[in-house]
């Protein structure tokens, strides 16, 4: 099941995040417990639609200054107080537009929102990677930055914790915290189906796909997407719940650990939010009735479950989209 996991460094890294975790590690299906609603991005006016008016007043009450680049100052009479993660655009950037499925890196600089006490900074020490994925991101974050452009410079506030006698956690005060986005990535790279050393398709009688992987083959650091045949139905959205049939293959010695078509003739359904992230990227944006080929390194498999037997294998697998559910 899916373990939720708040790492400690900063608000971005903290309150802001949601780092899915992935499903029972004695599975060798693609699916995991991770679950997000739906999402839309931040208006450019700099105001966010999901955080609510209170919530805004309390971070108009913050000034930020400092150039683009540099570690920020934040300057506020407190305390502030937050009912909810607050999310506000203080100064677009000019960059490439950022978007959904791609990995950024952002530099952060956050003080508690009782005293304005410095309690994170990135600007001393490494940028904080970011996947932009529901499932990942807290989903008003993942909004903040999606459709803006690299440069953007974000203010947040979130609301602190109470004592929990039982687990011996002090009070936390809450936090106010500039994150700047400082690059962005492709993590999903479009590959003709006979490009050199892709893997090789071939589908018997009964449509069932066999995957072979040539010498040339290497492992890939992105999500590899190759349209094997394109359907016409509706275009599968992140949030979709999908009736497919797969087969998916080890890179290392290419064979098989995991095929719908050894289960039975009917096509599994599943929910894009509840598999891993290399099938959430992957099939977003395809045609229903298309089948693909997908080539997931670990980091979007299960390189996060330790101690999965596929913990550190690249996955090849031969996806058809039968049904769009919901």
């Amino acid at each position: 099941m899916k373990s939720v996991t708040f790492r400690a460094a900063g608000i971005v890294v903290a309150a802001a995040l949601v780092l899915a975790g992935c499903s029972d590690s004695n599975s060798s299906s693609p699916s995991t417990d991770a679950s997000t609603a739906p999402s839309a991005s931040a208006p450019a006016d700099g105001s966010s639609s999901e955080t609510s008016a209170a919530d805004l007043a309390q971070l108009d009450k913050v000034t930020v200054t400092g150039e683009a680049g540099a570690q920020p100052t934040i300057e506020f009479e407190g305390p502030l107080t937050f009912s909810d993660l607050a999310v506000k655009i203080y100064s677009p950037g000019t960059g490439d537009e950022i978007q959904a499925g791609q990995k950024i890196t952002v530099n952060v600089y956050q003080v508690t929102a009782d005293t304005g006490t410095e309690s994170y900074n990135s600007y001393t020490g490494e940028p904080e990677p970011l996947t932009l994925t529901e499932g990942q991101l807290n989903e008003k974050l993942l909004n903040a930055f999606v459709g803006q452009k690299v440069g953007v410079r974000v203010l947040l506030g979130a609301p602190g914790t109470a004592a929990d006698a039982a687990s011996g956690t002090e009070a936390q005060p809450g936090s106010v915290a500039a994150v700047e986005v400082l690059s962005v990535e492709s993590l999903l790279d479009d590959i003709a189906p006979d490009a050199p050393g892709t893997p090789q398709v071939k589908f018997d009688d009964a449509g069932v796909p066999a995957i072979t992987l040539p010498k040339e083959f290497k492992a890939p650091t992105v999500i590899q997407r190759a349209i094997l045949t394109e359907g016409d139905g509706e275009v599968v959205t992140s949030s979709n719940t999908i009736k497919a049939h797969y087969l998916g293959v080890k890179a290392s010695d290419g064979s098989t650990f995991d095929s719908s078509w050894s289960h039975g003739e009917e096509p599994i359904e599943f929910s894009l939010q509840q598999v891993v992230s290399g099938w959430t990227m992957g099939l977003s944006g395809v045609k229903v009735g298309s089948t693909v080929l997908l080539v997931i390194p670990p980091e979007f498999g299960y390189g996060a479950n330790e101690g999965h037997e596929l913990q550190a294998e690249t996955l090849v697998f031969v996806v058809k989209v039968e049904a769009l559910v919901s």
